[in-house]
C-alpha cells in the first residue's frame, strides 16, 4: 500500500489493517487451543473486538442487492472468484463481470449492480 495516505477513500490504514490480522490470528489460535483443550464454550465464544472501518457495512450493502435480485447469499463471493479469472481475456473489468455472469448463470444486470456497488465502495476502477 505504497500509496496509501491519511484520509484516502477506499483505502484502509496500512497500520491498522496490520493490527486487525494479528488480532484476527490471536483470535484464531485462542479458539483453536480452547477446542483442544475441550472447553467447546470457550472455542465457540468470539473475544474479537474490531473497530469500524466500513467494510462491515459495505458487506451487508452486497448482500443487500444479492438479496434483491433473490441471488444466493454466496453469489457476490462466486461472482469475485469468476470475474477475476475472466480479467486476463477481456479488455475491460465490465466485460470479465459479464463472462463470469454468463458462466454463474446470474442475470447480468444483477451482476453488474453488484460489481458496481463494490467498485463504489473500495474506490476501484468503473465498472460501466
Amino acid at each position: 500500500m505504497s500509496s496509501w495516505s491519511p484520509g484516502t477513500p477506499g483505502d484502509l490504514d496500512p497500520i491498522l489493517g496490520t493490527t486487525r490480522l494479528l488480532a484476527t490470528g490471536y483470535e484464531q489460535a485462542r479458539s483453536v487451543v480452547a477446542a483442544l483443550a475441550g472447553d467447546w464454550q470457550a472455542a465457540r465464544d468470539v473475544q474479537l473486538d474490531l473497530p469500524a472501518t466500513g467494510v462491515c457495512s459495505a458487506t451487508l450493502g452486497v448482500k443487500a442487492v444479492a438479496e434483491q435480485f433473490g441471488l444466493a447469499h454466496d453469489t457476490p463471493a462466486r461472482l469475485i472468484a469468476a470475474t477475476t479469472r475472466h480479467l486476463d481475456g477481456h479488455t475491460s473489468a465490465a466485460d470479465a463481470v459479464l463472462a463470469a455472469a454468463a458462466e454463474l448463470g446470474i442475470d447480468k444486470s444483477a451482476a453488474l449492480q453488484l460489481a458496481a456497488f463494490a467498485a463504489d465502495q473500495f474506490g476501484s476502477a468503473s465498472i460501466s
